[in-house]
């Protein structure tokens, strides 16, 4: 008896800690900042072993649709090296990387003179 009490003592606190914040924040996520927070949670809580990435960057992508900077990154980022289940497509991830280059973002200028994404013809 004891041993079942221990785990269901040890999956009560790991909903507490990795289930849960992400899903209140997703479900509450409301601002840029709110959506990146709850794209980060979901992210970070094994979405690989739940299925969220999907959900993940639909959150990042409101949050870089509304100019929020490290959002945009992510969003570039996801598209030039295939996360969160996409394919890569660097023709994607240009736009994203124009944008952040225009709100000053230093990595997202530096990614657009990469040869290795963007081969010169």
């Amino acid at each position: 008896m004891p041993s079942v009490l221990a785990s269901l003592i040890a999956l009560l606190i790991y909903f507490g800690i990795f289930w849960a914040p992400a899903e209140v924040a997703a479900a509450t996520a409301d601002s840029p900042s709110e959506h990146a927070r709850a794209g980060y949670l979901l992210a970070t809580r094994g979405s690989h072993f739940f299925g969220a990435d999907e959900r993940a960057f639909q959150h990042f992508l409101a949050a870089a649709e509304a100019n929020h900077e490290a959002s945009i990154m992510v969003v570039a980022n996801a598209y030039l090296y295939g996360h969160y289940g996409l394919h890569r497509n660097a023709s994607e991830a240009r736009p994203w990387l124009e944008r952040g280059k225009a709100l000053g973002i230093e990595e997202a200028a530096k990614s657009l003179t990469s040869t290795y994404h963007f081969p010169k013809k």
